[in-house]
């Protein structure tokens, strides 16, 4: 009986000459069960993990979780003809993923999901099109995705670990880039950077994010909300997070928990909300801790609650409403020069608001004073309607002046009268004041020295006329004249003749344009029969020019301000 001839091994399929090495299966020499199980698993659309995976990324690589990194792209290519993958994906969780993931310039047909896995090389996306990335728990030793174009959401997040720099520049994103939870540490250097990036969702590096290193967001375009609240970001020296250059449409949260230590930048970003800062804390005292030059801010400007070790730079900022307390600019030594706020949602009493830009550096408050913080929180105050709190800051912003040697010469002088007078134009009723505070003084004054010193005369010289009025000169005095009655009281003064009021005569000489008739009869007696100075006429005679003097003084003054000649501000 003739035997059977032994089985014939299967015939190996021929390569496909159409596929380059990497799209065919059999490019893969002896591949592992768990490579196989994954192949297997990503043509029927379900999740790849080892056999009692306890749901924690692998400490070390064994033959149940470790997956060559080529495998992956082959499978992300889209298989082969007898390997096709799933629409829902490459989806592995716990896997040590050994090689190099290269997907540069890759177009990868279907997502890519990793759940805490292990990667012991960078992998690289620079350029690839994916149309999601999740990593999700995964540890990289960093990873490079310059120009990186995703139709959907990348997820670095919930315990992914980067130990070197992640890096997004030039990347398109779909939907939204989410890093929260996620650590990026490169201590020193660059932890995060994302340059250029444009996120059509938003941008979450909150809820646990921590980076250890420089996290750079310069010229993003962003088209929801960047969300950093109860982020850490943290660097020895230097910039912690930079959003330098930034469109975001919606708003910035850096609170509730949002640490940086280190230098934060908005320098000449755009946020189309709200900038909050509410519950964040800022710590950098070396230098600034918070530089937001040339920034647009549509919304509000959210700094209350907010702690702040370092100062703030806002010079050429914009933004829509200032919402802030004092105590968030207690660091001292920012820069406010050139920022504008349409209203003000916080303190707004004078004493508060003066204490504000006096916190600004000391060069711009003296050699170097800057005018345009105060100039700017005036307008915004009338604007409000807190005209009296307007004014003050006004008066403060002089006296500022002043005391930064920009007044100079005779205007120095000239320049603190007309403040103590009339408050350089914003206390029009000071002056009023002044006026009748002297117009008493000097009323009380003329009545003493009328009555106690007999120092008042008539100042006709008619009524002294022996000739004309023989009585007068018999029975009227002046100074210590025994016998003789006061000139003011005396019978011999013509009835015709003014009687003198001291408060009616005071009035009259500080009032320049008004005629009460007083002035014109009555004077200060100066000199005795004898020629002798009387001092209490003397006395009198300087008090009766000094109150006229001051009158035209005040007067014009009072004029010039109501009429709106002094320019105010």
């Amino acid at each position: 009986m003739a035997t059977k001839p032994p089985p014939r091994a299967p015939t190996r399929p021929k390569r496909p000459a159409h596929l380059p090495h990497g799209r065919w299966l059999g490019d893969f020499k002896r591949l592992s069960a768990a490579e196989k199980a994954l192949v297997a698993a990503c043509g029927q659309g379900k999740p790849w993990m080892p056999d009692d995976w306890d749901e924690k990324r692998p400490e070390v690589a064994s033959p149940f979780n470790r997956i060559r990194a080529e495998l992956i792209r082959f499978l992300l290519l889209g298989g082969d003809g007898l390997n096709p993958v799933h629409e829902l994906g490459v989806m592995l969780g716990g896997a040590w993923i050994n090689g190099i993931l290269n997907l540069y310039q890759a177009r990868c047909v279907v997502r890519l999901q990793l759940a805490r896995c292990h990667f012991d090389q960078v992998p690289d996306f620079s350029g690839a099109t994916l149309p999601e990335l999740g990593m999700p728990g995964t540890a990289v030793p960093g990873m490079a995705a310059d120009g990186i174009i995703v139709k959907g959401d990348i997820f670095l997040r919930n315990g992914f670990a980067a130990s070197g720099e992640v890096r997004l520049l030039g990347a398109q994103i779909g939907g939204d880039l989410s890093c929260s939870g996620g650590s990026f540490t490169n201590d020193g250097k660059i932890a995060l950077s994302a340059d250029r990036m444009i996120v059509k969702g938003g941008v979450f590096l909150r809820e646990g994010f921590a980076a250890t290193g420089e996290v750079r967001l310069s010229g993003v375009e962003i088209g929801g909300n960047l969300d950093c609240s109860g982020g850490a970001f943290t660097t020895e020296n230097g910039h912690s997070f930079i959003l330098q250059g930034a469109i975001v449409n919606g708003s910035v949260f850096l609170c509730e928990g949002f640490v940086a230590r280190g230098v934060v930048s908005l320098l000449s970003a755009t946020i189309g909300g709200n900038l909050d800062f509410r519950g964040g804390t800022f710590s950098n005292e070396a230098t600034y801790a918070l530089i937001a030059q040339g920034a647009i801010v549509k919304g509000a400007s959210l700094l209350r609650e907010v702690k702040i070790k370092g100062a703030i730079d806002l010079a050429t900022a914009k933004v829509g409403t200032l919402a802030d307390d004092i105590a968030c600019w207690a660091s001292g030594g920012h820069i406010l020069d050139g920022f504008h706020y349409e209203r003000i949602v916080g303190p707004i009493d004078a004493p508060a608001r003066i204490d504000w830009l006096k916190t600004q550096r000391a060069n711009q408050l003296m050699a170097e004073f800057k005018p345009q913080p105060w100039e700017q929180l005036i307008k915004v105050l009338r604007e409000m309607g807190h005209l009296d709190h307007a004014s003050a800051v006004a008066i403060a912003k002089q006296e500022a002046l002043r005391a930064a040697g920009k007044i100079k010469g005779i205007r120095n002088p000239l320049h603190w009268i007309y403040g103590a007078l009339a408050g350089y134009g914003y206390r029009p009723m000071r002056t009023v004041g002044w006026m009748a505070a002297l117009w008493l003084a000097m009323s009380l004054a003329f009545w003493a020295g009328a009555d106690r010193f007999a120092a008042i005369g008539p100042a006709n010289p008619v009524i002294t006329s022996e000739a004309l009025y023989p009585e007068a000169g018999e029975l009227c005095g002046h100074g210590n004249e025994t016998g003789k009655a006061r000139w003011t009281e005396c019978p011999g003064v013509p009835d015709e003749y003014s009687t003198f009021q001291p408060f009616i005569y005071s009035l009259d000489l500080i009032l320049p344009l008004v005629d009460l008739q007083q002035e014109t009869d009555w004077a200060p007696i100066a000199e005795g029969p004898t020629g002798a100075d009387l001092p209490a006429g003397v006395v009198l005679r300087w008090l009766m020019w000094f109150e006229i003097l001051f009158g035209w003084l005040a007067s014009l003054t009072l004029v010039a301000v109501l009429g709106r000649l002094v320019e105010k501000d």
